[in-house]
This record gives C-alpha cells, sequence and structure tokens, in this order.
C-alpha cells in the first residue's frame, strides 16, 4: 500500500495503519509530505526505517516528489533544481533501505510551452544524469507512465518510456506501470494489459487503482473499467513475482479503503 492513502496522517502512523491493516510492503509517497527531501530530515529517515524494521514492513519504493519539480523544463534553472531534488530524494531511497525510486520523468506543466520533440530531449537528458547517480547508490529508477491529458505527452505509454531507457542505457532503469494512467488512454491498442505487455522485463513495480477511464480517481481495483482478470494475465506472463502495490485515495477513511484493496486483490488474484 501506498502512503497516498493515509496523507492526512503523518508518516509513523500512516506506516502503522497499512501494517495493521494486514500489508507487508509500502511506498513511501513523498510530494510534500512522508519524507519529502524537501521538507523531511535524514534523522526523520532513520527513525522511519527503525519503525519499519520494528513492525515488518517491507519500504518497496520510493515515489519521488512531483509538485513544483519538472525535468524536462526549459528553463534550465527549474530543471537544476529538480534534479537536485531527486538526486536528494535517491540519497533518502538508500538511506531507508529502499530498493525502486518512482519518478515522474516530466511535469503536465510542461506542456504548455513545450513541443513533445523538446519534452523528450530534456526528459532524456534529466534521468540520464539521474540514473548515473542512483546505479551508484544500487537504487533502481522505475519510471511511471504520466497522465496523458489529453495530447500524447511525452512519458505517458510505456513505448515512450522504452525510449529513455534506451538512451540512457543503464540495467537500474524500469518502469513503474500506472493502471489507472494507462486506462485513460483512448487509443486503439491501448489498455492497462496491454502495456504491462510492452513493458516485459522492464516492469520494476506497479500503481494498481481504477477508474471510469474519464478522471484519475485512484479508486481501489474493482470499482471501475478495468479489466483485472486481462491485468492478472498480462502479469504473470511479465513478471509473476512483482509486488501488487495499490496507489489509491484514501476518501476520509483510509483504513477502511485499505481494507477493500486487500479484498478485492484476493478475489483478482486468489
Amino acid at each position: 500500500m501506498s502512503t497516498l492513502a493515509y496523507e492526512s496522517f503523518g508518516i509513523i502512523e500512516a506506516v502503522r495503519r497499512i501494517k495493521a491493516v494486514g500489508f507487508d510492503d509500502v511506498e513511501i509517497c513523498a510530494d510534500r509530505t512522508h519524507l519529502d527531501p524537501r521538507v523531511s530530515s535524514i534523522e526523520e529517515v532513520r527513525r522511519v526505517k527503525d519503525l519499519l524494521n520494528r513492525i515488518g514492513l517491507r519500504p518497496h519504493s520510493f515515489h519521488a516528489p512531483w509538485t513544483d519539480v519538472d525535468l524536462a523544463s526549459p528553463e534550465s534553472f527549474k530543471r537544476e533544481s529538480s534534479l537536485k531534488a531527486m538526486m536528494k530524494t535517491i540519497d533518502y531511497c538508500a538511506k531507508l533501505g529502499c530498493p525502486i525510486m518512482v519518478l515522474h520523468a516530466n511535469s503536465s506543466e510542461s506542456l504548455k510551452c513545450l513541443t513533445r520533440k523538446a519534452m523528450k530531449q530534456n526528459t532524456k537528458d534529466s534521468v540520464k544524469t539521474l540514473a548515473e547517480y542512483a546505479c551508484g547508490l544500487n537504487v533502481k529508477i522505475a519510471l511511471e507512465n504520466l497522465h496523458e491529458h489529453g495530447v500524447e505527452r511525452f512519458g505517458s505509454t510505456v513505448s515512450d518510456l522504452k525510449i529513455i531507457i534506451k538512451n540512457v542505457g543503464f540495467d537500474c532503469v524500469g518502469i513503474c506501470l500506472d493502471t489507472g494512467h494507462a486506462n485513460m488512454i483512448h487509443r486503439e491498442g491501448f489498455s492497462p494489459e496491454m502495456e504491462i505487455g510492452r513493458a516485459g522485463k522492464d516492469l520494476f513495480s506497479l500503481h494498481l487503482h481504477d477508474n471510469d477511464g474519464l478522471e484519475d480517481r485512484h479508486w481501489p481495483l474493482g470499482r471501475g473499467t478495468i479489466d483485472w482478470h486481462k491485468v492478472l494475465e498480462a502479469l504473470g506472463r511479465a513478471n509473476p513475482d512483482l509486488v501488487l502495490m495499490h496507489e489509491v485515495f484514501g476518501d476520509g477513511n483510509p483504513d477502511r479503503i485499505a481494507t477493500e484493496c486487500i479484498r478485492n486483490t484476493e478475489q483478482y488474484f486468489s
């Protein structure tokens, strides 16, 4: 379970609740809270690591901040400040003993001022810089397929992410497949299960959530239009050992939502 569902709680209470509900793996959602390196200290990282060890909750992944971050910005100052924030996030991953950093390779803000070609080049350059740093600390980078926003945004498809991976040339860079984002691409040949199949061996991590295909609702699986039986079949072919990481909104009662995630997972994946 991602701590996104528990964003109204501090990180200590969030991970305690996630373990109490019955999860064994956690993703730290570090955007403006929960160990965001821009607001949290390394001492807090150490406290969280000690707690995770005591309660037996594995730090599976660490979602890097995305608010006010843009690795493809046309402004060099913005790109440099974003790279520094991401490198500090990688440091926090290493200190926490977390093997994967999930990364938004660019921001929707750039869609307002960059062509797809320029966004592609800036994204590739920034990710290559981060990959060189992450590999040295034994941290993997999982590039998330991003919300398309109806404009074929670079980075919204697995094919785009594979272009970055090939350009970077490091084995520590792969994909975090977000099922909800994939479900919002309304072009022929696109679905969550098809994108999982395209990711193949580059699939490092998952963000499981459902929606109606119209808005990025982050519902528990089973509430929306995704065919989870087909997703299961695709995962079995691509990487059957992947952690089933839920990234859902808490909707004011995160314990209830987390319990629904477990119940529905057992229905579809048992």
